[in-house]
């Protein structure tokens, strides 16, 4: 327990990354470049400001990395965050998102935090959103002209902020994770077919990638054919009679 008290879990950071399984860029790799320079060795050699323990806890895993942000406007004014780090928040806005600069990478967790989001699940939405983005899937109409890419922080600080303000469609679906976004689209793409036009024309017009023909069936059938819901008996089953 040694090395979670003085690394704390972001020590795995290294080893799943030489072992192929950081996710990164979307999962669109196993492995990252940067991974050093976000591992919870480099976070705890020039970020760590504080370890502290969950109650009745001799470990002490929980790290909180000190970062010092200048106040716009007025030289020598400093702010300090002080937030809190684990493997799952670095990969999740570090790796996945592309991002291998540790005070872009903690002024996301930051931005997320003063949002009310959680962590994990905002990096995995934007992650999708952006490399949705790269294929065409969703316009810069959507993201609200945020040129969301892998790598650029600004870009996801923006994008946090939006989640919550929600200025387009795109945005209000986003919190329902990103299949949610997906259905939108289908469903917006369906509708403009004719009601005559045979599914797998429809699919031909809509299909994002190769093996998703089937989900997205799935989806204009239930447009087209609305299901019903059957009535559910309350009877309660008579006494069995010996």
């Amino acid at each position: 327990m040694k090395k979670y008290h003085q690394i704390g879990t972001p020590i795995n950071v290294q080893p799943l990354d030489a072992i192929g399984a950081l996710p990164t860029r979307n999962l669109q790799s196993g492995r990252f470049e940067s991974a050093e320079a976000i591992s919870g060795e480099r976070l705890a050699a020039d970020y760590l400001g504080r370890r502290v323990a969950c109650a009745h806890c001799p470990v002490a895993c929980v790290h909180l990395a000190a970062l010092r942000l200048p106040y716009p406007n007025d030289p020598y004014f400093y702010k300090t965050l002080m937030l809190g780090y684990d493997h799952e928040p670095i990969y999740a806005v570090g790796s996945l998102l592309g991002i291998g600069d540790p005070p872009g990478m903690l002024r996301i967790m930051d931005e997320t935090e003063v949002q009310g989001l959680d962590v994990m699940s905002t990096g995995v939405c934007l992650a999708w959103a952006t490399e949705a983005l790269a294929r065409g899937l969703i316009t810069l109409e959507d993201t609200d002209a945020i040129p969301l890419a892998f790598g650029n922080a600004e870009a996801y600080i923006a994008a946090t902020e939006r989640i919550t303000t929600q200025p387009t469609p795109f945005y209000r679906a986003l919190p329902r994770a990103s299949m949610a976004v997906q259905i939108l689209r289908w469903r917006s793409a369906a509708m403009k077919c004719q009601a005559t036009t045979p599914v797998r024309d429809a699919i031909s017009v809509i299909s994002p990638a190769p093996g998703t023909a089937i989900s997205i069936a799935q989806v204009i059938a239930s447009i087209r054919k609305p299901h019903k819901r059957g009535r559910r008996s309350h009877r309660r089953a008579s006494p069995k009679r010996y």
